[in-house]
């Protein structure tokens, strides 16, 4: 990833002012306030949310990783692995 510029303190207050913004948004998502809820003029009603947890909290930890190079170090991605006991 590509970091925004962080020369300044203002540049550098902007892009913690967009981690914290990410940051709102990924609680809204995954305590269920993001929740769009309609009702059409049948009364039926459609409930649907429109993320992908997993691409906004990779951006988040690759910003927080732009201001901080010690956090990009501590969360790379890994491959996960089973090991299963012999019978």
């Amino acid at each position: 990833m590509i970091c925004p510029p962080t020369d300044t303190p203002s540049q550098r207050a902007a892009l913690a002012a967009r981690i914290a913004r990410l940051e709102a948004i990924y609680d809204d998502l995954t305590s269920g306030r993001a929740v769009k809820r309609f009702e059409d003029q049948n009364g039926e009603k459609i409930e649907y949310s429109t993320a992908n947890l997993a691409l906004l909290q990779k951006r988040i930890i690759d910003l927080t990783g732009c201001l901080n190079p010690v956090v990009a170090r501590a969360y790379r991605a890994r491959p996960i692995g089973f090991i299963f006991p012999r019978q």
